[in-house]
């Protein structure tokens, strides 16, 4: 196959949660959202984190302090992989999918 008939793409993505507790609650709110592939690979997000959270992912909780951090449990599928987040902080997820 030559060079020039493969279809290469490549976009980012970034999600960023903020989270901080309700004034009626007792700060176990969990923000639930889904985070998006379009591309044909299984990804591991860089995960930076301010404070305090906990990561709800396939029936586990990861608590992760003030860093940088990639886990090898957290696997962005193809399609739509939900995700929770909970604690007092901010969680950035930075990605690339790729479709080749």
């Amino acid at each position: 196959m030559r060079r020039s008939n493969l279809r290469r793409r490549a976009t980012r993505g970034v999600i960023i949660f903020v989270i901080h507790p309700d004034k009626y609650t007792n700060g176990d709110n969990v923000i639930k959202a889904v985070i998006t592939n379009g591309g044909v690979k299984t990804l591991c997000p860089e995960i930076k984190v301010e404070g305090s959270v906990k990561l709800h992912y396939d029936g586990k909780e990861i608590e992760l302090t003030t860093g940088d951090h990639k886990i090898s449990d957290i696997r962005l599928k193809s399609g739509v992989t939900p995700i929770g987040v909970s604690g007092i902080g901010s969680v950035v997820f930075k990605y690339k999918e790729a479709d080749i």
